[in-house]
């Protein structure tokens, strides 16, 4: 609960503590002295009325702050993003070979230190939408452009080289399939994010064609090789990676570590946001009636105890 549509109306509390102490006070005492004298002259079932004479007065200040909060208007205030929003559009491609993997230079290797930094990442563009795709042999989309910040974390938590058959590292087809799910973006900044430790050496289109499609469509592709070259297991072609996002106007980067890498993510963090005509939605949703049906209920309670078991007394 975060929001009253009245706050004004919680200034009336304080005066129902007031009007309770008052009672504590005066009333409080005088009946509990009452109670006490009796407590050896009459009955239990005396005892026990004079118990509900004395202390059950209290439920109708707890009824009246109960009736104050339902009038101020409790509520949760909740956003929502639209589709279109201020921000960027970005696609992720991830390369999820066996490489990524066996690579220990990045703790605890380089798929989990990519992974972490990309969650990182993800939670700190507020306004933007995220896609991601996983690619080894064949690239696959593991989810579409969306500002659902906890499905992409998870989706990420869940992304291992058991989720793809095809062995290689297509990074042509990564670009591909990014560029299309690009393309009906309204974004004016549409931005490629690829992560890789190989080079090209599978799939069913070459980097550079995918990133001519690319260009094309005004996507920036920020390329970065990951790994120590002298740990891969396999050639790195790291030329024909800044030459992809040289062509599409992006940047090439090298992360030898977990610190260089989030250094990386730091910098494409820095990139230009646009503003979109859209707005936030604001939804509000109501608690009074909660408060409404507590007050009620300790009303009803307060006067079915006056009308049964108090009724003999003044």
């Amino acid at each position: 609960m975060n929001y009253f549509e009245r706050p004004y109306v919680l200034f009336l509390i304080p005066v129902i503590f007031l009007l309770a102490f008052l009672y504590y006070k005066f009333r409080f005492f005088e009946n509990k002295y009452r109670l006490d004298l009796s407590n050896q002259s009459v009955g239990k079932q005396n005892r026990i009325l004079q118990f509900f004479q004395t202390y059950f007065p209290f439920l109708k200040f707890i009824a009246l702050i109960l009736l104050i909060i339902s009038l101020a208007g409790p509520g949760s205030e909740i956003f929502l993003l639209p589709d279109e929003k201020s921000g960027v559009d970005i696609f992720i491609s991830l390369d999820i070979s066996g490489s990524m993997v066996r690579g220990e230079d990045l703790q605890p290797n380089r798929l989990e230190a990519a992974k972490n930094i990309i969650k990182d990442f993800i939670q700190i563009r507020t306004t933007d939408r995220i896609g991601i795709i996983a690619f080894a042999g064949a690239a696959y989309l593991q989810s579409p452009l969306t500002s659902d910040r906890e499905t992409l974390k998870e989706i990420l938590l869940d992304m291992d080289n058991s989720i793809i058959e095809e062995q290689g590292t297509a990074i042509g087809d990564a670009i591909l399939l990014s560029t299309l799910r690009l393309k009906n973006s309204k974004a004016k900044s549409k931005i490629l994010i690829l992560i890789t430790d190989g080079s090209s050496n599978a799939g069913k289109i070459d980097p550079k064609t995918a990133a001519e499609i690319a260009k094309q469509m005004e996507i920036k592709i920020y390329t970065i090789g990951i790994g120590k070259e002298e740990a891969n297991s396999i050639e790195v072609d790291f030329e024909s990676l800044e030459k992809i996002s040289n062509l599409t106007n992006g940047n090439f980067y090298r992360a030898t570590d977990s610190n260089e890498l989030a250094k990386i993510f730091d910098s494409i963090d820095s990139l230009e946001k646009d503003r979109f005509d859209s707005k936030p939605k604001k939804y509000v949703e109501s608690f009074f009636a909660k408060f409404l049906i507590c007050a009620i209920f300790i009303l009803c309670l307060d006067l079915m105890i006056r009308s049964f078991y108090l009724r003999y007394y003044a």
